[in-house]
């Protein structure tokens, strides 16, 4: 595994992380995520 993989392996994670808890605060916040996406 090159250390190259390893940090864009880490970069997708941490990303998929902050768009789901994006995701939650929107909910909770009272936000729809259709809106904001489209």
């Amino acid at each position: 595994m090159s250390v190259v993989y390893y940090k864009e392996t880490l970069a997708k994670v941490y990303v998929a992380r902050v768009s789901l808890l994006l995701r939650e605060a929107m909910d909770v916040y009272g936000f729809s995520t259709e809106n904001v996406l489209a």
